[in-house]
């Protein structure tokens, strides 16, 4: 099985980061410049690589490519692709750094 999570502390709403469920498709899809969210260079960074794992599964059934970190099945231990500023394996999301307001 393969499991992923997108942490949604990338994409920012002013200077509060807010999650938005849709928002993962932008990032899938490659199409932030599209959206009206001014999004930072880790956002499009991060863009590049879900697209390479997207594109990689869509050729190979596999998502593992050259030039992106290793995304391993997970198992037993409950370990999960955590998409966020750095990509790696993981067994918990990470707090939020910072709270919305709204």
């Amino acid at each position: 099985m393969i499991a992923v999570t997108l942490n949604y502390r990338l994409g920012i709403f002013g200077t509060v980061r807010l999650p938005e469920l849709s928002a993962g498709l932008w990032y899938w899809f490659g199409t932030l410049r599209r959206g009206w969210r001014p999004f930072e260079p880790a956002d499009y960074d991060l863009s590049d690589i879900m697209r390479g794992y997207l594109l990689n599964f869509a050729r190979t059934d596999n998502p593992n490519g050259e030039g992106l970190p290793l995304w391993e099945t997970s198992g037993k231990d409950g370990r999960f692709l955590l998409l966020d500023e750095r990509c790696e394996m993981a067994q918990e999301i990470p707090a939020p750094r910072k709270e919305s307001t709204l």
